[in-house]
């Protein structure tokens, strides 16, 4: 699926986008990347957490801040941006 077709999907939608398993699965996930990323020696060690932390952030949206198509789009943005960062 591409960046636009997922804007058209979710354009509009009023109930959550992702069940809360899902939710929680993927902030088990990232804590678990933080946490094993602990395992590096510096150089490296802080970095990698910062940029999981920096993605982890980018995931937090206030419930009706993505049902406008823009705001949808600059949120996908700002995650995608962070995650290839990783």
């Amino acid at each position: 699926m591409t960046d636009i077709e997922a804007a058209d999907l979710y354009s509009g939608l009023t109930e959550p986008l992702l069940p809360f398993s899902t939710l929680v699965d993927e902030a088990m996930a990232i804590g678990m990347a933080f946490l094993t990323a602990d395992l590096l020696e510096e150089p490296g060690l802080t970095e990698l957490q910062t940029r999981i932390l920096t993605y982890a952030q980018t995931r937090l949206v206030a419930q009706g801040n993505t049902a406008i198509r823009e705001a949808w789009n600059e949120f996908l943005a700002r995650t995608l941006a962070a995650q290839a960062e990783i």
